[in-house]
């Protein structure tokens, strides 16, 4: 878990997204917002926890 400038939870091992996203970016000095313009070789931009939570909710 990382937290953005705006106090956003994401999921990320790392706290730059250089590794997964290709931008030497640090999580912890960009909004949420921004940090949703990367995308990773998959098409996917970050995610929140409480995205993550949200998917999750009513799975088994």
């Amino acid at each position: 878990m990382q937290e953005s400038a705006d106090h956003v939870l994401v999921v990320s091992h790392d706290n730059n997204l250089s590794r997964v996203f290709g931008v030497d970016q640090s999580i912890e000095e960009n909004t949420f917002k921004k940090l949703t313009n990367y995308l990773n070789q998959s098409g996917e931009s970050i995610h929140s926890l409480e995205e993550v939570f949200q998917r999750y909710q009513n799975n088994p």
